[in-house]
Parts: structure tokens; C-alpha cells; sequence
């Protein structure tokens, strides 16, 4: 029972760290685990868990980590928002990051090169992107 404790605690530690390392361990315990409850004796239980560890790490680890790559990553297509019309969520000022837009249902953080102040509902345009900040201006 003590292996498929630490297992399962070794299975949640991987949320914590990258790269399916201690989950391979958690995996190989619970296994060990089953066996030590089927009646293996101790001597037995610790070669199965080495050499199932060694298992996995040397092929299994391989191919997880192969296969996690080839998943697509989504990126955001910020450039997109330049030209495009926003409504003020939270007022704009010129050097303040209070300011927030919505724009296509995302909220987003606004600054303004302008002197003049753009309030709550006000309609603008996206001139610009500066790092996760979009520049705003009024709609001509």
C-alpha cells in the first residue's frame, strides 16, 4: 500500500515540475504497488521498480515528450487589432496603465499617446502595439 501512496504523491508532484520525470516514477511505484499487493516479495518489489523506472525513462520518457512537441500552439495574432475599433472599458490617459479596451470580446490593456483623456464607452481605433499594451486613438 506504501508504494501506491508515494506513487500517486509522485504523480501529483508533476503537476509542480516539467518534463514527465517524476510522473515516470509515480507510474513505476503504483505498478509496484499492484505487485506488492499480488503477494512479490520485498527484494522483488524494489528490482521491479528499478528496472520499470529504467524502462520508462529511457523510452517511454522519449516519447511523451516527442509527442507533447507536436501539439500546435495557439498564438494570438495581436497584429491583427491594429486598424481595427475598440470601445473604452475602463478611461484612458496619456501615461497611465489604468486604461482598458475591449476589443473582439478580449479586454486589453490601453494606453494613449494623445493629450486628451478617452472615457468608458468611447469608440477608438488601434494605432499601434507596445508589448501586451494596445496604443489607442479616436475614430476619424
Amino acid at each position: 500500500m506504501i508504494w501506491i501512496i508515494v506513487g500517486l504523491g509522485l504523480c501529483l508532484l508533476e503537476i509542480f515540475t516539467p518534463g514527465f520525470f517524476v510522473l515516470l516514477f509515480g507510474i513505476a511505484a503504483i505498478i509496484t504497488g499492484i505487485a506488492s499487493m499480488l503477494g512479490l516479495p520485498i527484494i522483488y518489489q524494489w528490482m521491479l521498480f528499478i528496472v520499470l523506472c529504467l524502462i520508462f525513462l529511457c523510452f517511454i520518457r522519449k516519447y511523451l515528450i516527442r509527442l507533447l512537441e507536436l501539439q500546435p500552439t495557439q498564438i494570438a495574432n495581436v497584429q491583427s487589432f491594429i486598424g481595427k475599433s475598440a470601445s473604452i472599458v475602463h478611461p484612458v490617459e496619456k501615461n497611465s496603465l489604468k486604461g482598458r479596451v475591449k476589443i473582439e470580446g478580449e479586454e486589453w490593456i490601453a494606453i494613449t499617446e494623445e493629450d486628451e483623456k478617452f472615457s468608458s464607452g468611447d469608440k477608438v481605433i488601434i494605432k499601434g502595439i507596445s508589448g501586451t499594451k494596445l496604443i489607442i486613438g479616436r475614430e476619424s
